[in-house]
Parts: C-alpha cells; sequence; structure tokens
C-alpha cells in the first residue's frame, strides 16, 4: 500500500524516481541525515522489491507534502514530523539543473567521508548565514584570507 501511494503521488507530482531519490536526499540533508539514494532504490521499493519499508520512504513522503510550502510552513512540517529542524534552505537558492546536480553528485561521491562531512557542515552553516570566514579550530580560513591580502 505504501510503495502504489508513494508511486501515485509521485507520478501526480510529475517528477521521475530520480527526481524523488534527489529531493529525498535534500530533506534527509535538511534534517541532518546524510543519505544516499538512488532511482533504482525508488523504482525497486514502488515494484515491492524490497522486504520492508525503507528508513528513506519518510523523508520521500515529506519531500511530496512540502511541495509549494512557504518557508515558515515547510519549518514547521518538518518539526511537527521529525521533532527538530536542522538547517533551512537558503531562501532565493539558484536552481540547478539536473545535469549540474548529476556532476556534483558524481564529485560529492569522490570525496573521502570526512571531507564529505566538513563539506556538508559548511553548506548547512552558509545555508542558515552563519559566518565561515574563520575555522572554529585552527582559523585556518582567516590566515589563507590576510596573505591573500583580503
Amino acid at each position: 500500500m505504501i510503495a502504489e501511494d508513494l508511486q501515485a503521488r509521485r507520478v501526480r507530482q510529475g517528477w521521475s524516481a530520480h527526481q524523488l531519490a534527489r529531493r529525498t536526499m535534500l530533506v534527509a540533508a535538511e534534517m541532518g541525515e546524510e543519505m544516499s539514494l538512488t532511482q533504482q532504490a525508488v523504482s525497486q521499493f514502488e515494484n515491492k522489491k524490497l522486504k520492508s519499508v525503507p528508513r528513506w520512504v519518510q523523508f520521500a513522503e515529506t519531500a511530496l507534502d512540502v511541495v509549494g510550502l512557504s518557508p515558515d510552513e515547510r519549518r514547521a512540517l518538518l518539526i511537527k514530523r521529525f521533532g527538530r529542524f536542522e538547517a533551512q534552505t537558503p531562501t532565493g537558492a539558484a536552481h540547478l539543473e539536473d545535469g549540474d546536480e548529476r556532476e556534483i553528485v558524481k564529485y560529492f561521491s569522490r570525496i573521502s567521508p570526512a571531507n564529505r562531512a566538513a563539506i556538508l557542515q559548511l553548506v548547512r552553516c552558509l545555508a542558515v548565514g552563519v559566518d565561515t570566514t574563520v575555522h572554529p579550530s585552527s582559523g585556518r580560513a582567516d590566515r589563507m584570507s590576510k596573505k591573500e591580502g583580503r
């Protein structure tokens, strides 16, 4: 039942399985969860090839539920559903084309897990407007800025 409902909602929204996977990962990232989800995994679930309901389904349902909501409504829904809100999507964020996102994901998959976590933390800080000019533990970015004459 859940698989059919998810597929019907995805199709009604006009999304491909790839788009649902991408938007599911974005919602998960907003909640501080790092996950990898592919079009193939979405299709396997929708075609009932999985024995249990994967954890990502709650993020996929939320991705479909937040379409068209204002930022405040989106935040309220995420808090209601998950009990917390880790980061905000920046207002007026640039839209990436699918090809751009694929290149970013391909590049990102080659980065070590430690560096990937650092990049995700930086993106979250930028999304909520935290000053990232000085690294809190080393001050490295600040020294680089002075050296470059900034």
